[in-house]
């Protein structure tokens, strides 16, 4: 299995468990749970392209 099918199909199941939760929101939860800094990456990314 490809890791797009892999992904819809754990963001279906994580709504499905969630029906209050809103894509973005499971998302964003899915990030936070991995680690992931969002604010750091967008920095780095705009570091970058000022750079440019």
């Amino acid at each position: 299995m490809n890791a797009r099918a892999e992904y819809w199909i754990r963001i279906g199941m994580l709504a499905e468990a969630n029906p209050g939760m809103t894509f973005r929101q499971i998302v964003s939860e899915q990030l936070n749970h991995a680690g992931v800094d969002i604010r750091k990456i967008a920095g780095v990314c705009g570091e970058a392209a000022n750079r440019g």
